[in-house]
This record gives structure tokens, sequence and C-alpha cells, in this order.
């Protein structure tokens, strides 16, 4: 075997060939270099094309994007018009143009969700479809939207210019710029008026672009959008704790006095400095940028159940530099019975202890309050919370509480977290329709800046030069006030207007909308709190619409308990006067955002108008203007040049927190003592407007109040528990009709005195009325309120109508139905909340019931042998049948032992709501003999349809003529004529028949 050293054995032809081996050997040398230079040359060219794909990408920008048109390629009019059929065949094609200026990017559509309105009547479309929706060509392109399915109408429609739709299509633009990276932006196309008479329809399209610092809405929000202020760490409390060990220590009130005015003597003012008015708008100043520290987060309890220390309740707790101290815990309140004003509650109102306000510590021992003026946004900071407003629109965009970067929904773009709104009406609208106007300010002004106080102003103004058609007219001032120590801040509007153009305004609120995944349990009043739906489980395929959008039934929530469960923001209205604290608690920190109301003396219709309060979104308004439960009659109307000025508010929003492990439920409780504290420093003394008077430019309004019915007792007797209030000059009980001014309101003790707190100065009627007696109480003369001089009615006596003696009533003279037959829910549509609840009359879909309990022939009522809390249903709704809905008759029977021919009987009949409604009355023969009362056309408060139990008070007093009834047996028939929906009907209050007035008792 040759060693490793030996040349191997030579070739056939007897010599080695070193040359041409080394050519071989060569050429593969070649070959492999070109191998890797053309491999580097690729590699290259794939990097200059990813660094062009991330320049693109990178640069890339949202395209243009809207809507040009809707077309309506099948519109069946006849099948509506003449053959009253319910159902409307339709297709309507969205035809949306998007200018991509990028290549390299691409657009698409999804998530689509319509709502429609069919002739001012609710109706529902059929599901979408989408055709063509990726762009990937650079230029004009369009994307094709066809919606296709049955309207579904719940009106008759009888001319051809009622066709008309309203539709509402959102969804999400998404834009993918990268090969892994796509960004989702909501878009909103609405159309008014279509109609089968034109092919297109006029659309306005609009897509919610975030800023830079913005998430995509679609993911979980972790910063907010806007500049939030983080707070210096100091001593300071950042809000409360509980510990059930311990006695309760809540945050401070605002800096003022809290009191409680005595009966006779005059106001005392404020024991503290005069509060400076407004002064001249100051120009934008530079302050230093807020660092990007984080907000100090609440301590945390060192072990899972353990509380931190708490410190002596003496003196505030100090920290070393840097360091938020421990917070001291706060035990759980006990709970009382709420002041008088309130105990009239449907639900409940929050129970609490009126007890004074523990001690608060000096105002020294918190830090000042701090302003942070941007380019585009201010941020108000006092050491426990921030609270960003955009400059000079006046949004509030952010809230940084508790370690919670943003409190305010962030999914939502900056316009739609915290803003005011009104719906205004131009001359000639119909019902209570109107423009829909987020209110945009023009002017920022800081009016106040104290280390104790700041107080800014968002304006908008109006030229009429400008303005007419294009916002209501009218000016509106926002005003945001934050205070030192105080864990919340105050809100207020300044509406006013001149010698303008003629309007009517149906709404007017300020809304908050908060981070929908963290703030999922609400709380309204102590039996009326519960976990919420999101709002994706109201969004088909997780919700089905019902009769109307805001009733939803729940198919697929993202919480299973929900499931089978029907939710309806007006399934949580309130009356007024227990509208004091309502909102949300996050449980994780947990933390609570509260909106408290320490009176009503603002808000339109007195003290049991209803509004709504929170509901799903997570939203909480403060409602000031509404028609809810009232219809048009409840919408404040101006003439041309009729001026006017209003002062809605102020509000407080209030923050608190918990440690981890802790009941959050006693979130609730605190933010109801806190309520008490806000109720009792009402009026406040910090607004700086000269419009809103303090305590000692306001009058007390003192005296007692007594009933006497000479049919019911012999003399007079005090009137306890009953409503007296100061209201607008008119006819007895045009209160609850009133929009434009202020009213105030108490309840007697039980010896009928009372005591009407802080009235503005002004000229007032006293209205009042009495539960368990009919009618509505005025004063004989107007009541002067002038500054300095507290004013005695002395005794006030309310002698009810009457004419004869009760020959047979039903029901209770309380304005409400709720002492009626109400029904327990379809088992498909209930809410949980209110299955055994004092409120089963919030329930859905109760008019439905009626049909079934009497599916052949209309309710027959005994006054001898029926029991109206079993045998009288609560509302006189419609009844179905076929395509139609058609009006019902009653009929009521009872026994006169004796009749007086010549006599003039009182037929006296109270309503507790009406809804587009005719009443007809009749005795011994029905129809179509002549009725001896008709009540025409009244009412449009639509409680059946929003789980009402009343709405506004109707009263009609009848002559009945002797000879009208007979001796023996008698039948009166009660018919509503109108029957058009199934919300149409009658609740009745009370009815009484009365004997002529020789009859004996």
């Amino acid at each position: 075997m040759a060693n490793s050293g030996q040349l191997p054995r030579p070739p056939a032809h007897g010599r080695y060939d070193f040359g041409n081996n080394e050519a071989r050997r060569r050429k593969g040398n070649v070959i492999k270099f070109g191998c890797v230079a053309l491999i580097a040359a690729v590699l290259i060219a794939f990097a200059i094309y990813g660094i062009f794909l991330l320049f693109s990408f990178k640069n890339a920008q949202v395209p243009r994007f809207q809507v040009k048109a809707v077309q309506v390629s099948k519109f069946d009019v006849a099948n509506v018009l003449i053959a009253q059929q319910k159902v409307l065949s339709t297709d309507l094609v969205f035809n949306f143009e998007s200018d991509n200026r990028n290549p390299m990017v691409r657009v698409g559509l999804e998530n689509m969700v319509m709502e429609t309105t069919w002739n001012e009547v609710e109706a529902h479309l059929g599901e979408t479809h989408v055709e063509n929706v990726v762009i990937t060509s650079k230029g004009v392109s369009t994307l094709k939207v066809t919606a296709h399915g049955e309207v579904e109408l719940s009106k008759k429609i009888v001319k051809k210019e009622d066709m008309k739709l309203d539709l509402v299509l959102s969804g999400d633009l998404k834009f993918f710029s990268g090969p892994f990276k796509t960004k989702t932006y909501p878009f909103m196309v609405s159309c008014n008026g279509i109609s089968g008479d034109s092919s297109d329809a006029a659309c306005d399209s609009k897509l919610f672009t975030n800023g830079e610092s913005s998430p995509p809405p679609t993911q979980k929000a972790k910063a907010p959008s806007s500049p939030q202020a983080p707070l210096e760490k100091s001593t300071v409390e950042p809000s409360v704790v509980i510990n059930q060990s311990q006695p309760k220590e809540s945050l401070p009130p605002p800096p003022l006095a809290s009191r409680e005015m005595p009966a006779v003597e005059p106001p005392v003012a404020p024991s503290k400095e005069p509060m400076p008015r407004e002064k001249p708008a100051v120009k934008d100043h530079p302050r230093p940028s807020l660092s990007k520290e984080p907000l100090p987060v609440p301590p945390q309890a060192s072990a899972p159940g353990k509380l931190p220390d708490q410190p002596p309740l003496s003196s505030p707790p100090q920290a070393a530099p840097g360091k938020l101290p421990d917070q001291p815990p706060l035990s759980s309140p006990p709970k009382a019975s709420i002041p008088a004003p309130a105990q009239q509650a449907q639900g409940k109102p929050p129970v609490v202890e009126d007890k004074p306000p523990p001690p608060s510590p000096p105002k020294d021992s918190f830090p000042p309050v701090k302003l942070n003026i941007q380019d585009k946004f201010v941020i108000l900071s006092n050491g426990i919370l921030a609270v960003t407003i955009s400059k000079p629109a006046g949004y509030v965009t952010g809230i940084q509480y508790n370690g919670i970067e943003n409190i305010l929904d962030t999914v939502n773009p900056e316009d739609d977290r915290g803003y005011w709104d009104v719906v205004w009406a131009p001359p000639g609208t119909k019902g209570t329709k109107g423009n829909f106007q987020r209110i945009v300010a023009k002017d920022f002004r800081v009016i106040i800046e104290r280390a104790d106080q700041i107080e800014l102003s968002f304006k908008l103004a109006y030229n009429p030069a400008v303005d007419t058609k294009k916002a209501a007219p009218m000016e509106i001032d926002q005003r945001y006030v934050m205070l030192q120590g105080v864990s919340g801040v105050y809100a207020y509007g300044i509406f006013e207007r001149a010698a303008w153009a003629q309007f009517g305004m149906p709404n007017a609120r300020l809304a908050f909308k908060l981070q929908r995944q963290q703030f999922k349990y609400m709380v309204v009043a102590d039996n009326r709190q519960r976990e919420m739906p999101v709002p994706e489980d109201r969004m088909k395929p997780r919700g089905q619409v019902l009769e109307y959008p805001e009733a939803v039934l729940l198919v697929d929530p993202i919480d299973p308990k929900l499931k089978g469960e029907v939710d309806d923001k007006y399934q949580y209205s309130m009356e007024s006067q227990d509208i004091r604290v309502h909102g949300w608690i996050c449980k994780d920190p947990p933390t609570g955002f509260w909106q408290i109301t320490p009176s009503f003396e603002f808000r339109s219709g007195g003290p049991n108008k209803q509004f709504l309060t929170s509901h799903v979104g997570p939203s909480t308004l403060a409602m000031f203007v509404s028609a809810h439960y009232s219809g048009e009659e409840l919408i404040p109307k101006f003439k041309e040049g009729e001026p006017w000025n209003h002062i809605y508010g102020p509000i407080f929003m209030y923050m608190n927190n918990q440690t981890k492990g802790a009941d959050f439920k006693l979130l609730w409780e605190d933010a109801k003592q806190k309520m008490l504290a806000e109720v009792k420093s009402w009026p406040y003394s910090f607004p700086a407007s000269e419009d809103f008077p303090k305590a000692n430019e306001r009058v007390n309004v003192t005296g007692r109040f007594f009933v006497y019915d000479k049919y019911v007792t012999n003399e007079k007797v005090p009137a306890k528990g009953s409503f007296i209030g100061l209201g607008p000059l008119g006819e007895a009980g045009s209160w609850q009709r009133d929009c434009k001014t202020y009213q105030f309101w108490t309840r007697t003790d039980d010896e009928g005195y009372f005591t009407i707190n802080f009235v503005r100065v002004g000229n007032y009627d006293v209205h009042g009325w009495v539960d368990g007696y009919i009618g509505d109480f005025k004063h004989k003369s107007p009541v002067n309120i002038a500054v300095g001089r507290n004013v005695d009615l002395g005794e006030l006596v309310f002698e009810p109508l009457r004419d004869g003696p009760t020959l047979w009533e039903i029901g209770i003279p309380d304005r409400l139905a709720k002492e009626f037959y109400i029904p327990d829910p379809n088992p498909k549509y209930v809410n949980k909340l209110y299955v055994n609840h004092p409120d089963r009359f919030r329930q859905y879909g109760l008019w439905e019931r009626y049909a079934e309990l009497y599916p052949n022939n209309d309710l027959v009522y005994d006054v001898n042998t029926s029991d109206y809390k079993k045998d009288w249903f609560y509302a006189q709704v419609t009844r179905q049948i076929g395509a139609r809905y058609n009006g019902t008759t009653w009929q009521v029977k009872f026994n006169l032992e004796d009749v007086v021919p010549n006599g003039i009987y009182k037929l006296r009949i109270a309503l507790a709501s009406a809804t587009n409604s005719d009443l007809e009355v009749r005795f011994n023969e029905p129809k179509p003999s002549p009725a001896i009362f008709t009540s025409g056309r009244i009412g449009n408060d639509n409680s059946i349809a929003r789980h009402g139990i009343h709405g506004l008070y109707w009263l009609f007093n009848i002559d009945v003529k002797g000879n009208t009834l007979r001796k023996g047996n008698n039948t009166m028939f009660l018919t509503q004529t109108k029957g058009v929906s199934p919300f149409q009907g009658l609740m009745y209050d009370y009815i009484r028949l009365e004997g002529p007035a020789t009859s004996p008792k």
C-alpha cells in the first residue's frame, strides 16, 4: 500500500498531465466566484427593495376616502302605498372613492354595520355584503358595498313624500401599511332623505384617523392619544381607600364651607376671600412642558388581603421625597335614609347617611393646581388627577388617574370622549327631531388661575351673518374647574342668546365615554347596578336589534352570562329628583368614575321629569334638556328676537379608588357620601361667572302646606311628604312643561313644614301637589324674591278639585301607573336586573303582553268585583290585527242605586302618560254613538316604548249629565282611537266618578 508521500500510479499513457489539472482547478474557482457574486447581487437587490418598501410603508398615508353616492337600485313603493305591506324590499349600493397615492399600500373595508330610520320611525335593514373591498392600484379606485334586504316598517305610510329613508353605515377602513402591519380606522357614512324618486342620494362620510400617538382602534389602548400630565409626587392621598376596621375618612370636599341655611334667617356669605369675577382673555403664555413621568399609582398592600398602614388622622401623612405616602383606609359607611327631596325614587335613590363630612386636612397639605398650556391642548392637574382638554375646541380628551393613563375611551376619536352637544331645530321642524351639533369652541380663555383653583373657558360664539343655518343661534361657554385637593373636575355651561333667529332645542347634555375594556360595572341606584354588556355585544352578529335600535337582544355576548338578555339605555332612566350620583366601576385597578349633580334647579321639567343616566358605551350623561318622556311640549322654543340666558350645572365628575382585593362596591358607598357633601356645598362659591349667584345672593322660602277635601276630612290636614316648589309664572301644573327657567323644589315634613333653600332672585308662582289627591296646587299670588330678604309664605291650603262625593274610583292619584297590573316579560326578552324588582315596568316588550292576556276582547273592569292591582293593565295600548294596529276600547262596569236625572255628575280622568292618543268617553252606548268627551290628539312622551311608568301628567274634568246614566247597571267605554304603532296609548293614573253636589255623601 502506497504511503502518503508516494505519487499515485501513473496513467496508462505513461506520464502525468499537471497542466490540465491546474486548468480544471482554475475553472472551478471561477464558477464558485460567479455563484457567490450572483447570490450577493440578489441579496443586495432584495436589501435595496426592502429599504424601498420600508421607506414606502413608513411614509404611507391613509388614502383620501369618501362616499360619492348611494344608488337606490330597488325601491318597492307600490307595495307600501297600495297594499300597506310592512316590509319594503330594497337594494342600496354605496360607491366609495379612494385616492390611493402609494402603489405599495392596500386598503380594505370590513366590520360594516348599518342602522336605518324610516320616516322618523326606527326600521331595520337586512344584512350587508361587500364586493371589491381591496384597492391595490395607485390612483382613484372605487369600492362597492351592496346592502340588500327588507326594511321592516313600524308605521303606516300614506303619502309618497313620506317615503324617506335615513341611514348610517359604519365600519372599519383597513390600511395595509406593511408586510405584517395593518391599521384600522373607523368610518361612518350618513345619508338622509333617500327616496324611490331618485337613483342617487347625497351622503356625508367621515374617516376617524387618530394622531401618531393613538393606538389603532381595534387594539387595546396602552396610552392616551393626547398629551397627559404626569402628577407631581407629593404627600397627598390620591383618592379614597376603604377599610372595614377603621372610621370613615373621605377625600375633603371642595374648599367651601359646607352649610345648611337656617329656615328663616338670611343667608350668610361664605367666610373666604371673594372670588374674582371674570377677567379679560389672556394670551397663551409659554409654560414648561410636563415631564414624561407616569402618573403616581396609589400604594398597594404588601400582601393579599392586607391594607396599607394608616397614619394618624390628626395630621396629613408624610412621605420621603419622591414617594407617595400610604393612604389612610376608610371604613364602609353605614346605611340610613337619603334627604327628603329624594324619597320618592322609582327604583330607590341612593341610601346614604346624612351626616357632616369628616374634617378636611389643611389646604396647604395638598399640591397646588397647575395649568399647562400647549399648542393644541391644556392640562389641569392637582396631584390627584390630570385632565387634558383640546384647545380651543373644549373636548375632554383624557383623564389620568389611579395608574390608568386615560380613563376615557381611546378607541374613540378625541372629539368623542368628553363633550357637550345639543340638538337644535330650525323653524318648521316637526316633532322632537333636529340638527345634532357637537359644541366645538373657537375661543379659549383662562378665567382664574390660582394655587387653589383654575377655571377655564371654551366658548363658541354665534355670528348671525355666517352661522344662521350652520349652528344653533346661541352662544355656549363651556367651563371646567379644578380645585386643590379635590379628586375630580367640575363643569358648567353658560347658554346665552341675543335677539337672534327662531329655533328650538330638543336636547342639551354633557357626555363622557370611558375605557370599554375596563369600566364594565354600572351603578345608577342601590338596587339598579350590574355587570353591563360591551358595545360589541350590541352589534351583529352578537346582538339582534328589536323594535327600535336602542333595544338589542344579546344573542352571543362576549360574556356568556348575559346571553338572552335585552339591553336598552332607557331601562336605566331616572327621575330628575333622584339623579344625584351615577357612574361606572373598573375592577382592576378598583376605580370609580361618578357624575354627581348636587341640584336639579337648572334642569327642565321639574322634579319628576325622567332623563337618561348611564348606559352601555360605557357612557355617563349629564342631561340638562331632553324631550324623552315628554315629547315636543318640553322643547324650549325661542321666538325671533327672544333673548335668553341659562346656566346648566355645575356638575362634578368624581373619581375614587380602592386597594386591590377590597369590595369594589364600597366605591359606590363612598360616591354617595361624596354626593351628600356636594349637596351640602350647594350653591357652590367657586364658579367665576356672574350669572351663577352665590349663597349670599339667594334667599330661603318657608311655609306650611295643608290639604283640605271636605268629602275626605272635616278640616285641613298637614300635607306631609308633599312636593312644594317655586316655578315659572303660569297656570296650575305649568311647571312640568317649563324648560327655559329655573325651578326650586322640596318635600314637606310630617307636619307640613317646608324650607326651599337658596332661591334665585326673580318672580315665581308657588306650585305643589299631594299624593293621594287629584290635581295641582298653585298659590293665589306670585312671590317676588329679592336679595337679603327671606320669605315666609305662612300657611298654604290646597283644596283639590271636587264637586261631589266619590261614587267609585280606580287607582291611586300619585301621577304613576305603577299600582296597576304589570305583567311578566316575555321570557325571550328579559333583563335579569328587573326580575322581582319594584321597577319591573322597565322590562322590554310589556306592551305585547296585552294581546296575549286579552286575545279576543278588550279589558272589562267591574268596580264592584275587580281589583285594579290585578285586573287593570298598566297601559291602554293598541292591538295588532294582521299588518295593522288598531285602537282599543276598555269597559268600566258600575252600579248606581239612584240617579239624579237633572244633576251633573263629574268624571275625573288623570293620565300618567299619553303617546299620540285620542281618548273618547261614552256611557252605556258604545260606538258609533257620540262621545260625551274627546281629548283630541294628546301626548308624545313615548313612555310605553321607553319603559317609563309615567310621562307628562294630564287631567280631564268631564261633566256627565244625569240622563246619560241609568239606575242599576251602567257601562263606561274608554276608547283610544289612534292605531299606527305598538307604542301608542295611554297610562291612567286615577279615575273617579263623583255624584252631583246635592247628592248625599
